[in-house]
């Protein structure tokens, strides 16, 4: 199963939808990372936001999956050791949050593997000053790769 990084969240009335998907693009592009606006896939959790907008946050802009960006720091995928530290390479999602949280009515944010059930995903409630910090806590360890989070941010 393929690791996800998605953000489901309802825009405001005054941005366009198109304004959002910009700047969005504009932050994974800075980070050399993918968004991917129109899942190719079915993720179940998605059936219970109705008028949301949904981006997945990837490694590259030619596969959607986040095998290297959500990599613990001791760990290897496909025989390949992470070229940044977890802290930074996450910086991308706290970017993208930091985007969100001011244009949009809700933020969530679900990391983990493709495929998991809405009532599997952990719920961590957070701020935006510390979805970083939630974010190392819960998949910075090589237990990572197991783990489901929907992180809740306000």
């Amino acid at each position: 199963m393929s690791s996800i990084c998605i953000f489901v969240f309802e825009k405001t009335d005054s941005d366009s939808e198109l304004f959002i998907k910009n700047n969005i693009n504009n932050v994974v592009n800075k980070y050399q990372r993918g968004a991917f606006w129109d899942l190719n896939y079915e993720e179940p959790f998605l059936s219970k936001y109705i008028d949301s907008l949904v981006v997945s946050i990837s490694d590259s802009v030619t596969f959607d999956n986040c095998e290297k960006l959500l990599l613990a720091d001791d760990s290897c995928y496909n025989g390949e050791s992470a070229t940044q530290p977890f802290s930074e390479r996450i910086k991308v999602i706290q970017e993208c949050a930091n985007f969100l949280i001011s244009h949009a009515k809700i933020v969530h944010l679900y990391i983990g593997l493709s495929g998991t059930e809405y009532e599997d995903y952990d719920e961590e409630s957070c701020c935006i000053n510390d979805l970083t910090c939630a974010i190392e806590k819960c998949y910075s360890k090589e237990n990572y790769y197991s783990r489901c989070t929907r992180f809740v941010i306000t």
